[in-house]
């Protein structure tokens, strides 16, 4: 596994350098609508993204799970990197992972992202494969990284067969981590 993001910290640590990248001012982001409030306590779904993140945050610019939360007909997002996120509705890419199976590939063309990136939405499933949700990973993906969508695939598929060995079912995201 480390040596699918092996080039990327090297290739991110040389373009930064080498472009001398300055400090840019971003519009203040819109406010978080929620429709979702998580448990006070670190549930399942957050340990298992704490995880994966604390191995590979080098390597990506965030996770996040998305599921219906019991007794809701919507999706939201239920884990994630950044916990103040935690909450809000799901987006409808997500949502078509989440229900149809696809896997959708985002190389972010003309998004003004603060760091370049490279989205991969692909079905959450549990231990009985059974889809539960949907992942969104964010990986970074500087401009001299030489991956593209079938490298990244691949790292997302490894990367949630990995989890999915830790979610018995849809229901134990919410339960209290151990």
């Amino acid at each position: 596994m480390k040596k699918l993001f092996g080039g990327l910290v090297a290739a991110a640590l040389c373009f930064g350098v080498a472009t001398g990248v300055a400090a840019q001012t971003a519009p203040a982001p819109a406010p978080i609508v929620k429709i979702w409030n998580p448990p006070s306590y670190k549930t399942l779904a957050q340990a298992v993204i704490d995880e994966v993140w604390a191995q590979y945050k080098d390597d990506m610019a965030g996770i996040t799970f998305h599921a219906k939360p019991a007794g809701m007909d919507k999706y939201a997002m239920i884990a994630g990197t950044w916990l103040d996120r935690v909450g809000k509705a799901s987006a409808e890419d997500d949502i078509m992972s989440a229900e149809e199976g696809f896997i959708i590939l985002d190389p972010r063309y003309r998004k003004n992202d603060p760091e370049p990136k490279y989205l991969v939405i692909i079905p959450l499933r549990d231990q009985s494969s059974t889809n539960i949700g949907a992942i969104v990973f964010g990986f970074k993906n500087p401009a001299n990284s030489g991956k593209s969508g079938p490298d990244y695939t691949a790292i997302a598929t490894f990367l949630r067969d990995e989890m999915q060995k830790k979610i018995p079912s849809a229901a134990a995201l919410y339960q209290p981590a151990r």
